[in-house]
């Protein structure tokens, strides 16, 4: 199998909106999840609704995910899809039931971002796998999927297994269908604002995290 380039990668992410990292935290991964069980267990570690639990500034309470995110180089990984350095935005857990139709994680216009999510179970289209529509995240002015039938919208599935890692600009639309009780951790990196609005725009990201149901 032939090894993917930087900069193939980057041509990817930049086209599609997503690319996948089989593997990339494949030893790390239980002992990240065993942080997210016990941040789940700590009454006061977590907040949302029925469909979604979620533990925010997670990569700050978490060793086992501070040590993951060294070792398989995200900062690095950020830097080289986003073509510019990058840093840390946010990071937290979540717990999904059910589904989750389809949206964006963000509209911002100017802001540079790239998300990375992990699950701690195989999942496929049957069970609440990610799902895409590749490259949406160039045209966000069209018109929503959102008021579809969400069966309908021929989303592409990125099924993974534990140790999985999925990139993707949060500006794709995405969805997840079929969904069972599940577990994700996220971070999220950007580059380097380069004006007012774009830095405006990222601290709207992180307070909007903070207080995510």
């Amino acid at each position: 199998m032939a090894i993917q380039q930087p900069a193939a990668r980057r041509n990817r992410f930049d086209l599609f909106g997503f690319e996948v990292f089989r593997g990339l935290l494949a030893r790390s991964s239980p002992r990240v999840f065993a942080d997210v069980e016990e941040a789940f267990g700590a009454e006061w570690g977590h907040h949302g609704s029925a469909e979604r639990k979620a533990v925010p500034d997670f990569l700050e309470r978490s060793p086992a995910l501070t040590a993951a995110a060294a070792e398989a180089g995200l900062t690095e990984i950020a830097s080289e899809l986003l073509d510019q350095e990058a840093f840390f935005l946010y990071g937290d857990a979540s717990e999904y039931r059910g589904d989750t139709y389809w949206h964006v994680d963000t509209r911002a216009a100017e802001a540079r971002l790239v998300k990375f999510v992990f699950y701690d179970s195989p999942l496929d289209g049957t069970c609440g796998a990610l799902r895409v529509l590749p490259g949406s995240h160039r045209a966000p002015g069209t018109r929503d999927a959102e008021p579809m039938d969400a069966r309908d919208v021929p989303g592409h599935v990125l099924g993974v297994a534990p140790g999985d890692v999925i990139a993707f600009d949060p500006r794709i639309r995405h969805a997840a269908l079929g969904g069972r009780v599940r577990r994700q951790v996220a971070v999220a990196y950007a580059a380097r604002p380069e004006n007012p609005v774009a830095q405006q725009e990222l601290v709207n990201l992180v307070l909007a995290n903070r207080t995510v149901v």
